[in-house]
């Protein structure tokens, strides 16, 4: 195989992950409720706080709460995210059986890792973030009061920093199929040639579908809490759809890449 087979062989194939994804959320969507029914029934919880015009966060603050049980609540809603957003990196990843195998509830070594790297990743995220702020602020720029261009510019703005992100993300799929490399160094490694793609399909295909959703106009506040929760949920399925599979072509893509040279280097040694 020439180098530039080898190159063309390596880029992620955006369309064809765009439309295995949604393929995927179709067939196993039955799994996916199932790993992701804590998340569930916290969004029915949350539309029905949204009822009375309150934030889950403002309804939480009302409840005068004990500082203590604020801070479990907070780690309990963390630990139900970490499960559900594993399990469903699992049903995208994992055959029929693998899938059965995996318990909705559930706190092994895996989760404990997705949490470590997940914190790291996003202190990391966070403080080059708030760099960004300064520098915004700095520059004297001024909020647009419109929602979709806040959007974009916000993103645009962030968007070297999200390159950073989507590249080191690889690791949280590794991660819930129990790779033995996953770190950030083989993430960016897998993504090597691809960070771009990544980006976009992590990152800027959920953006354009957050920026058309962004001009649904529903006067039926009830209405328009349970919509809103129901594509959040779907949109946040399909983005972990995405990142899953493009971890599993690039993987796919370097394991056959090893075996190829091995097999040269035992083809040249037996010349020899």
């Amino acid at each position: 195989m020439t180098e530039s087979q080898s190159n063309n062989n390596r880029k992620l194939p955006v369309q064809r992950i765009l439309i295995l994804s949604f393929q995927l959320m179709k067939q196993r969507m039955y799994s996916f409720i199932r790993l992701g029914f804590p998340i569930i029934i916290l969004a029915l919880a949350s539309i029905l706080i949204n009822l009375n015009d309150e934030s889950a966060i403002m309804f939480l603050i009302q409840m005068n709460i004990n500082p203590f049980f604020m801070v479990l609540i907070l780690i309990f809603l963390w630990a139900i995210f970490i499960m559900v957003t594993v399990g469903c990196h699992r049903g995208f990843l994992l055959n029929d059986s693998g899938i059965q195998q995996t318990k909705t509830l559930r706190w092994k070594s895996r989760e404990w890792r997705f949490l470590g790297w997940g914190l790291l990743i996003g202190l990391v995220v966070g403080l080059f973030l708030v760099v960004w702020a300064f520098v915004i602020a700095a520059l004297g720029m001024e909020r647009v009061d419109n929602s979709a261009i806040t959007i974009i510019s916000n993103q645009v703005i962030s968007l070297p920093i999200l390159y950073f992100f989507s590249r080191w993300s690889l690791i949280f799929p590794s991660i819930a199929v129990d790779d033995p490399n996953s770190n950030l160094t083989e993430a960016w490694w897998l993504s090597e040639g691809n960070g771009w793609r990544l980006t976009f399909l992590i990152i800027i295909v959920p953006l354009i579908i957050e920026i058309i959703l962004s001009f649904i106009s529903i006067d039926d506040l009830a209405l328009l809490s349970i919509i809103n929760t129901i594509i959040w949920l779907l949109v946040t399925l399909y983005q972990i759809g995405l990142l899953s599979l493009s971890y599993s072509f690039l993987k796919e893509n370097h394991l056959q890449e090893e075996a190829e040279e091995d097999n040269n280097i035992e083809s040249n040694n037996y010349e020899v």
